[in-house]
């Protein structure tokens, strides 16, 4: 209970038990047929004192529940409003994965030497698929390996801006060109050069020797990724899905390059 009814009820207590003693001193006083009047109007005013003091305490039980209530009755809608936008989100969230071994390159793609000296690749073909609930839109990739390359050298990132948005499900991967260079990324000794906490390079082991990221938006523009890894098996390697991002590729790209040259 809060401390202001409380304070009000120990006057209204004191003020009552007073009137109540000078009742009884003045009753004591008077001729006998007014002590009987004064004892009544004492015993009444006792009474009025009790159903007063128990109206108090109910009304005061009633408004605490009654803010309890609207407390609980609030919880539920934001719960509800959460459980609802997570709904949302879900139906609207897409997934894009690659599909299949790499184009006529995979074989150079499972030596990096050879990979890195091939002057006349230009692109690299991979074929990408929307799996999740909702379409897919202002893709970009980045394919790169597991060293550190020079930040001015774009020749060994393989990047891609795919133009069109791609739907859920689509019966067919769509292809999808990595061209060499178009993308400014900084050393993987940088902490910005990551998504969230994953980096954008491969990691540093003989057995995935590239890293395919892949940045795209949903429908409520709330940005997405997917991390796989190109194993010497000639396979991708799920490695992490990261949601609701706070930059895609071709912005953090961007931030590099105007890092650089400050």
């Amino acid at each position: 209970m809060n401390k202001a009814p409380a304070a009000v009820a120990s006057v209204m207590i004191v003020i009552i038990v007073l009137a109540a003693i000078a009742l009884v001193y003045a009753s004591w006083q008077a001729p006998e047929p007014d002590r009987i009047v004064a004892s009544a109007t004492i015993a009444l005013a006792a009474a009025t004192l009790i159903l007063a003091i128990v109206a108090f305490y109910q009304i005061q039980e009633a408004r605490r529940e009654h803010r309890e209530t609207q407390r609980i009755s609030l919880i539920q809608i934001e719960e509800s409003r959460r459980q609802h936008q997570e709904t949302q989100r879900a139906s609207f969230l897409p997934l894009v994965i690659p599909m299949g071994n790499v184009d006529q390159y995979k074989d150079a793609l499972l030596d990096q030497t050879t990979l890195w000296n091939l002057s006349e690749t230009r692109a690299l073909t991979i074929f990408v698929k929307n799996v999740g609930s909702g379409v897919a839109s202002n893709i970009v990739g980045a394919i790169l390996p597991s060293d550190d390359p020079n930040p001015l050298d774009t020749s060994r990132i393989f990047s891609l801006y795919f133009p069109h948005p791609i739907a859920k499900n689509d019966a067919y991967p769509v292809k999808a060109v990595f061209q060499r260079g178009n993308m400014f990324i900084l050393p993987t000794n940088r902490l910005s050069n990551r998504i969230t906490q994953v980096p954008l390079y491969a990691p540093a082991n003989d057995f995935s020797p590239l890293r395919l990221s892949l940045t795209y938006s949903d429908l409520l523009g709330l940005k997405h990724a997917s991390v796989f890894d190109f194993t010497r098996d000639g396979v991708w390697e799920q490695k992490h899905i990261l949601n609701e991002i706070s930059q895609d590729l071709a912005e953090m790209s961007e931030e590099f390059f105007k890092e650089y040259i400050q």
